[in-house]
């Protein structure tokens, strides 16, 4: 599966997340317990503010995973 680039500069957001896990968006979110998300509050390197994503590589290695 090739995934799309992510929106923010720290990683896929929300929406994308749903783009790309559909429903398995609840079991990402049960395996990714304790893993660290970023905050994008729309400052350099990012202009517009995404508020939590999740890391391109903790979604990738859930993806590769199952």
């Amino acid at each position: 599966m090739t995934l799309p680039e992510p929106a923010c500069t720290l990683g896929y957001t929300a929406t994308q997340l749903g783009e790309i896990l559909g429903d398995r968006v609840d079991a990402y979110r049960t395996w990714a317990v304790g893993k660290t998300q970023g905050v994008c509050e729309g400052k350099a390197p990012c202009a517009v503010a995404h508020g939590i994503v999740d890391y391109a590589d903790d979604v990738t290695r859930f993806i590769r995973s199952r």
